[in-house]
């Protein structure tokens, strides 16, 4: 699995089993989001920007 795609896949798995509630997960998310210098491709930006995006 492609790294950057992994870290937010262990983000959204933490959060669906139960071990971040929503607050923690938002946190997280947006934390790596906003500090992530790796390139990745469009249709992953796409979907990561739109679950907080405007």
């Amino acid at each position: 699995m492609n790294p950057i795609y992994a870290e937010y896949d262990y983000i959204f798995k933490r959060f669906i089993s139960g071990a971040l509630n929503a607050r923690e997960f938002q946190v997280d998310f947006l934390r790596q989001f906003k500090s992530e210098t790796r390139s990745m491709d469009e249709a992953l930006y796409s979907l990561l920007e739109d679950i907080f995006g405007e």
